[in-house]
């Protein structure tokens, strides 16, 4: 799934904080309106960077051809469906959560050069 009414900056200048089993992500739209999401009932999340996140986790929709021909894919929000990552945190959970892994969905946000990961129940999008 792509958030198609989200096209993130290329230079988001994105603000991060959690708080409160709450993630609050803060960036510039390629309009630069500032959007802003709160990520609810986190499980777990991670930030890591463009050059060695693993881009095979976004579905061929989420790829263009730029002008010169060159693959590129949208800086947007996305949701990871039959995550491997959450097929992991299942396998460990059955030890571990309590919860139920099932009502949890693995987001990708691509801020920048910067890929934040987060695997909560509900995310909520606000545009200034």
């Amino acid at each position: 799934m792509i958030c198609e009414e989200i096209t993130i900056h290329t230079t988001p200048l994105e603000q991060i904080r959690f708080e409160n089993d709450k993630l609050y992500v803060s960036f510039d739209d390629i309009t630069l309106k500032r959007v802003h999401i709160e990520f609810s009932n986190i499980l777990c999340f991670k930030s890591t960077y463009e050059d060695v996140w693993n881009v095979d986790l976004l579905c061929e929709k989420c790829f263009y051809n730029d002008n010169d021909n060159h693959t590129r894919y949208r800086r947007s929000v996305y949701e990871i469906k039959d995550s491997i990552w959450m097929h992991e945190l299942k396998k460990q959970g059955e030890d571990t959560f309590q919860e139920d892994i099932s009502m949890y969905h693995h987001f990708v946000l691509i801020l920048g050069d910067r890929i934040l990961e987060v695997v909560c129940e509900k995310l909520h999008i606000q545009n200034d």
